[in-house]
């Protein structure tokens, strides 16, 4: 998939995001944006008590992503949430995600 030009695996983004201390899962979407554009947008779970357990925590959660990946592998939109939908065979549940996100996404 493509983004702002860019070729991009949402598993590369997904991996990061798990692999930063305190973020127990994540899904990262290529969402359309009014312009017409892709920006990608993710939703994450965390600990509770930790630096990314609030959404408060964004600035904090994007820098430590731009240590890790290139600016434009950088969701524009990080959310944090309790738990990640699931659909019934357990395994995340990506169309809840996009209207938890608040839109329509590509994937």
């Amino acid at each position: 998939m493509q983004v702002h030009g860019y070729r991009v695996e949402l598993g590369w983004v997904e991996a990061a995001l798990r692999g930063l201390p305190g973020i127990f899962d994540a899904v990262v979407l290529a969402v359309p944006t009014p312009d017409g554009s892709v920006e990608l947008a993710s939703a994450h779970t965390g600990a509770a008590g930790t630096a990314h357990d609030t959404a408060g925590s964004a600035a904090d959660l994007r820098d430590a992503l731009r240590r890790r990946l290139p600016p434009y592998l950088v969701p524009a939109r990080l959310t944090s949430v309790a738990a990640l939908p699931l659909d019934a065979s357990g395994k995340v549940d990506r169309t809840a995600v996009r209207r938890l996100l608040g839109g329509t996404a590509t994937d």
